[in-house]
């Protein structure tokens, strides 16, 4: 097992060593920074998504309240247990 974690300390190490340069200030050796890069984007473009996707089912389920509210006025109204000038009150206030 430490001989797997040695190695695993190792990797990490020569993985970030291109980010740093080497002795002409570019990556020796390994994909340190470009791939580095592409994770921080695809980390960052997934929580860009994310956002957009949680924002987009917010407000669906918000409209879905509002429009299930209304039938329930005119189900009232229908029924007789509210005066026209309530319904088109209570309609307005929800919409």
């Amino acid at each position: 097992m430490p001989a797997q974690i040695e190695s695993l300390v190792q990797f990490t190490r020569d993985f970030g060593y291109g980010m740093r340069g080497g002795g002409y200030g570019l990556p020796v050796h390994g994909w340190g920074f470009p791939i580095g890069f592409v994770i921080a984007a695809l980390i960052f473009a997934g929580l860009v998504a994310a956002v957009i996707v949680l924002s987009v089912r917010l407000a669906r389920r918000d409209r879905q309240r509002a429009s299930e509210s209304i039938e329930i006025v005119k189900a009232r109204y229908a029924r007789g247990e509210i005066s026209k000038n309530e319904f088109e009150q209570l309609k307005k206030d929800l919409s």
